[in-house]
């Protein structure tokens, strides 16, 4: 079985929604969708939920916009959506 694999290189807050985890994949040709699960690289029982896609503000540099880095919309804790920056995520596909 292949996976995904991301890493979570920050984390934000959207007042109202929810966190977002910024991820950098390692293939930008898998995509993500809502509904989709994650885990932890380290912890399989671990699973986050996405919940929507934000696309990066890249200002007036959009024709340079990289694919291998998105935002995803997740129902965590503020604790745990800390808790997930520099980790690895994973998707089974």
């Amino acid at each position: 079985m292949s996976s995904l694999e991301c890493k979570v290189e920050e984390v934000f807050k959207i007042t109202g929604r929810g966190y977002v985890l910024t991820l950098i994949l390692n293939d930008s040709d898998v995509s993500l969708k809502i509904g989709d699960t994650l885990r932890y690289q380290s912890n399989e029982k671990t699973k986050i939920a996405i919940k929507g896609i934000e696309i990066l503000n890249y200002g007036s540099n959009i024709k340079n916009i990289r694919k291998d880095i998105i935002g995803i919309l997740v129902d965590l804790s503020e604790e745990q959506a800390l808790n997930t920056k520099g980790k690895i995520l994973i998707k089974h596909i």
